[in-house]
């Protein structure tokens, strides 16, 4: 222990590291390409400056390899024209960056272990004395996650846009396993991650539909665009682990709706006029909260009862009308 004025520490590190990127694209035929692309990504490493220990203060830093194919196509259907994207995609995630509290032991001692040391199984069996909790960054070892994405526009009419898109998403933490540095021990009661998911929503997908209302003026007034636009936000519920939670604290999935009315350039002095209504069922939904005493993003005590693991959740918007008015000059 040292006094307040020899306890600042000065951190400075250097992280590089080369990423590279290899795509093929190819012309299958007209308006049409498939690609195929791999690709590495960094993350620089990470300073926890809450932490109390100098040498667990920095984590090392992450690495991807990407791996995606796919397509994109313009073409016609019943003389509609229509435009497809469509990629699926595998990422090797590695070395994943955490924040988590750990015991610190350096000081602390075992009365009932031998020599007096406090090891794992004497803290798990409550024979530690002195031992405390540390803010550390660490680096989990393993993710993979995968999934798809499609989206295809169409324009059944000049004055008609109709949009869909959607996505497919799983990721999984395959190696979640790390040991603790020195001086640490793993939390007593302490769940394995591996083989859980990440806390996201695995499908979402988004409708809407663009209509040009065929309006030149509006009470005298010359109008260049009317235009009525409907969305659809749909969005599954959030994966999580909830092992030794209550199952009714699971997210649900939700679907919302919003409705939009733009006039553009009225009586030609640049005056857009827009009034909109977002969430128009007034739909309950919520989404969760990334930090507090029960979070949504694991950690080293994940599964330890009323630490971690289960989704709280924070209300979304209900109902909201308003309009908007804009001069350009």
């Amino acid at each position: 222990l040292l006094p307040p004025s020899q306890c600042s520490v000065a951190i400075s590190k250097t992280f590089r590291k080369p990423t590279w990127t290899l795509a093929v694209d190819h012309d299958l035929f007209d308006q049409t390409l498939i690609y195929a692309t791999a690709r590495s990504g960094y993350r620089s490493g990470a300073i926890n400056s809450s932490a109390i220990n100098p040498l667990v203060v920095t984590a090392e830093p992450e690495d991807v390899r990407d791996y995606e194919i796919g397509l994109k196509s313009d073409w016609s259907l019943a003389g509609a024209p229509m435009r497809t994207n469509l990629a699926l995609y595998l990422s090797d995630y590695r070395d994943i960056q955490i924040q988590t509290s750990l015991p610190n032991v350096t000081l602390a001692t075992a009365p009932g272990a031998p020599g007096g040391v406090c090891t794992q199984a004497a803290f798990n069996a409550g024979q530690c004395l002195g031992a405390t909790n540390d803010p550390v960054t660490l680096n989990a070892k393993r993710a993979r996650i995968k999934g798809v994405e499609l989206s295809v526009t169409a324009k059944p009419t000049p004055r008609l846009t109709l949009e869909a898109s959607g996505s497919y998403l799983e990721a999984i933490y395959t190696d979640y396993t790390f040991n603790p540095p020195p001086g640490y021990l793993l939390p007593s009661g302490q769940a394995d991650l591996s083989g859980t998911p990440f806390p996201l929503p695995k499908v979402q997908a988004n409708a809407s539909a663009i209509y040009g209302l065929p309006i030149a003026r509006i009470g005298g007034a010359s109008v260049d665009r009317v235009q009525v636009s409907y969305h659809l936000y749909y969005q599954s519920r959030f994966e999580a682990d909830l092992r030794t939670f209550d199952p009714m604290q699971r997210t649900s999935p939700y679907a919302m709706s919003d409705l939009r009315l733009d006039i553009t350039n009225i009586g030609g002095s640049a005056v857009d006029f827009s009034a909109f209504a977002k969430n128009i069922f007034n739909k309950e939904a919520c989404i969760p909260e990334p930090q507090g005493v029960l979070n949504s993003a694991p950690n080293g005590t994940f599964g330890v009862a009323g630490t971690s693991g289960a989704l709280q959740c924070v209300p979304m918007p209900p109902r909201m009308i308003g309009a908007s008015l804009q001069v350009t000059f």
